[in-house]
């Protein structure tokens, strides 16, 4: 009978997250990236995309994943990276949206609990899904965001 086939290679693999790295244009260059993986002996991918903070949508931000035939390749690929990266991220802004519902809510009718949802599930969901801030504001809102709003 013939020996049976080798096992698969293992691969070892780690993201590396550049989204507010100081460098993270020269991170994605193909001749950075070409260098890197030759002195390294390891494959390196770029994905994602570059999401400024307050960005909501379901897009991954910008990030290298590196994979290598060992550890030891791996953590030399990871930390050269992190050395290239440039100290501390850049600094981030905040950014804001605002939602006008434009509607009053009809007599006995809790508007702002119905949005809110039970025990504040729905904006719990929603904070944890997009990282970003709720609140609602004017008439029928709690103290101190229940004055009336001006466009």
């Amino acid at each position: 009978p013939p020996p049976p086939p080798p096992p698969p290679p293992t691969h070892f693999q780690a993201t590396v997250d550049i989204n507010f790295s100081r460098n993270r244009a020269n991170l994605v260059r193909g001749a950075t990236q070409t260098q890197l993986c030759k002195d390294t002996e390891t494959a390196i991918i770029t994905k994602g995309r570059f999401k400024a903070v307050g960005d909501c949508s379901p897009d991954d931000p910008l990030h290298l994943v590196v994979t290598a035939d060992t550890q030891e390749q791996l953590d030399a690929a990871v930390s050269r990276i992190r050395s290239m990266m440039g100290g501390e991220p850049v600094k981030a802004f905040r950014a804001s949206a605002k939602c006008v519902l434009g509607m009053d809510s009809p007599p006995g009718f809790d508007l702002t609990s119905e949005l809110k949802g039970p025990g504040n599930s729905f904006f719990d969901h929603i904070t944890g899904e997009s990282q970003c801030y709720l609140a609602v504001r004017g008439r029928g809102a709690p103290p101190p965001f229940n004055t009336e709003l001006h466009e």
